[in-house]
C-alpha cells in the first residue's frame, strides 16, 4: 500500500517540474532565436540543432543528478547558475558576432556559411563584378559555395560556428537548471 502525498510534496514536486521544464524552455527558445547556419546551401541546419538537443538533454541530466546526489553547498550552485548565465551571454554574443562575419542571407531558409579568402576564379569574377555581395556571388555560382571560397575555410568556420552555438544553448540551459536548484534548495531552507 502506498502512502498518501502530502500536499507539500506535490507543490514542491510540481515547483521541481516546472523548473526542469524552464530549462528546457531556455534551450528551446535559442534554438529557435538564432538557428545555426547552413554549411552548404542545400543543406539544412538540423543536424546541428539535433547534436544541440542531444548535448542539453545529456548534460542537463547529469547536472541535475550532479546536483541532486552530490548536495553541494547553496552558494556553489548559486555560483555555477551566475557562472553559465554570464558565460552563455559571451558566447551568444560571439556567435551572433560571428554569425554576422561568416554566414550570408541566400534564400530565404536560413544562413549559408561563408569563407574570407575568395578562390582564384571567384576573386578574378569579383573583379569583373564590382559591388557583388554575398549573396549575388552565391546565386552566380548557383549554390555552391565551394566554388568561390576554399571547402576548408567554409567547413573550418561551419564547426566555429556550431561550436559557438551549442555552448551557448548548454550554457544558457546548465544556468537555468541551476537557478531552479538554488531557488528549490533556498525554499528548503
Amino acid at each position: 500500500m502506498t502512502e498518501p502525498v502530502s500536499e507539500t510534496g506535490s507543490v514542491k514536486a510540481s515547483i521541481d517540474a516546472l523548473l526542469q521544464a524552464g530549462a528546457w524552455l531556455v534551450a528551446v527558445i535559442v534554438l529557435f532565436v538564432a538557428a545555426p547556419p547552413r554549411l552548404m546551401p542545400a543543406d539544412d541546419a538540423i543536424q546541428s540543432v539535433r547534436t544541440a538537443q542531444f548535448l542539453v538533454a545529456v548534460l542537463l541530466a547529469l547536472a541535475i543528478v550532479a546536483v541532486r546526489r552530490g548536495r553541494p553547498r547553496l552558494r556553489t550552485i548559486w555560483s555555477a547558475a551566475a557562472s553559465c548565465l554570464v558565460a552563455g551571454t559571451a558566447t551568444l554574443f560571439a556567435y551572433l558576432w560571428l554569425l554576422g562575419e561568416r554566414t550570408c542571407g541566400y534564400d530565404g531558409r536560413g544562413p549559408v556559411v561563408i569563407g574570407q579568402t575568395f578562390t582564384t576564379e571567384a576573386a578574378r569574377y569579383a573583379a569583373a563584378v564590382p559591388g557583388s555581395d554575398c549573396k549575388t556571388l552565391i546565386q552566380d555560382a548557383a549554390g555552391r559555395t565551394d566554388a568561390i571560397w576554399p571547402r576548408s575555410e567554409l567547413v573550418a568556420n561551419h564547426l566555429l560556428l556550431v561550436g559557438a552555438f551549442i555552448a551557448t544553448v548548454v550554457l544558457f540551459a546548465l544556468s537555468a537548471v541551476f537557478a531552479g536548484e538554488t531557488l528549490r534548495r533556498a525554499r528548503e531552507l
